[in-house]
């Protein structure tokens, strides 16, 4: 007999299949037609010249950065390449677009179930969040690590410290852990750098 899924745990899945949703609306919608008029703006430019020209090639770079801004939205919500490649990837990709230079140094070679996937992804993305906008740091590390049972995930940078284990952010990620029946330590004395570190159930 197989033990009934916790509350928290579906609530937290049904809130993934949203943003799975959210993701591919913005995806096969808005982005394609910002694509095509961007495409109709650059055939339009070559049969103008002067004021005319230039205001629409002005148009189609601002439709441009407009559909980078959105494409770059779609992924925060939902990453699609976590659930195509894996969380390796899917980590290298999230480490690369961070401002502070970040670097994995360890992280599962095969495939995790898919809850705990997306749950060791989004312990990354709220650190590095956390990481880029409040550490001031030089750089930060991920190491993801399945032992026992459990995959343990850890990021930690070498920053000012001080971050708030009760602000939304953190609480809303230690939530999602608990979810999964895992648990999330915060440790960032002032001065010092910050740790966070996720025990994640693996069954």
């Amino acid at each position: 007999m197989t033990t009934p899924e916790p509350e928290s745990a579906r609530l937290v899945d049904a809130a993934d299949e949203f943003r799975r949703r959210l993701e591919r609306q913005l995806h096969d919608g808005a982005q394609q037609r910002l694509a095509s008029a961007v495409l109709a703006l650059s055939l339009a430019a070559r049969t103008l010249t002067g004021d005319a020209a230039a205001l629409v090639t002005e148009a189609r770079e601002e439709l441009g950065l407009a559909m980078a801004e959105l494409r770059e939205l779609a992924r925060d919500i939902y990453p699609v390449l976590l659930a195509e490649a894996g969380l390796g990837p899917a980590l290298a990709s999230l480490t690369y677009r961070c401002p502070v230079p970040t670097v994995v140094s360890a992280v599962p070679g095969g495939r995790l179930p898919g809850p705990v996937e997306r749950t060791c992804y989004f312990v990354v993305f709220e650190a590095l969040k956390n990481v880029a906008g409040h550490s001031h740091a030089g750089r930060a590390e991920v190491v993801v690590r399945a032992q026992g049972g459990q995959v343990n995930v850890e990021v930690s940078d070498d920053g000012v410290g001080g971050a708030d284990p009760g602000g939304p952010g953190l609480r809303g990620l230690a939530d999602r852990v608990a979810a999964r029946g895992g648990r999330l330590r915060v440790v960032s004395p002032r001065g010092a750098g910050t740790r966070v570190r996720a025990d994640v159930p693996c069954g």
